[in-house]
């Protein structure tokens, strides 16, 4: 299971790149521990059809599986290790998450919004990011 954590060198939080059973999901982690920001990062293989089924999920404490109608060809991403995954802090308002060294995620903490390959629309996994 892969589990990274590092720490933001320009201000007092951390992000965390976690994966569950599920998929591997992106948190922005505040000095208090508290998630202040997220996005979906990608999927280890399970799609749902709708969102009993995240309810489910949300009910064991696993982060929520992607809905279909969200997901992209880039969604499902197999035998990744801690080794694929990269973070790079643009800047004290900026950070981005590689899949093998190309950028995957953005997490924008100026405008709080999130940004990801894996899906192809704007919604609650994070924006569409072409």
């Amino acid at each position: 299971m892969i589990y990274i954590q590092e720490q933001n060198p320009f201000a007092d939080e951390t992000l965390v790149v976690e994966e569950d059973e599920n998929s591997i999901w992106v948190y922005r982690v505040d000095s208090e521990k508290k998630i202040v920001q997220d996005v979906l990062f990608c999927s280890t293989g399970k799609l749902v059809e709708n969102s009993a089924d995240i309810k489910e999920a949300s009910i064991t404490g696993q982060a929520p599986p992607l809905l279909r109608s969200f997901a992209n060809e880039l969604y499902i991403q197999k035998g990744l290790t801690e080794d694929d995954i990269s973070i790079n802090w643009l800047s004290v308002d900026e950070v981005e998450v590689c899949l093998k060294s190309q950028p995957f995620v953005k997490l924008s903490m100026a405008t709080n919004e999130t940004f990801s390959r894996a899906v192809n629309k704007d919604g609650p996994f994070g924006k569409a990011w072409k």
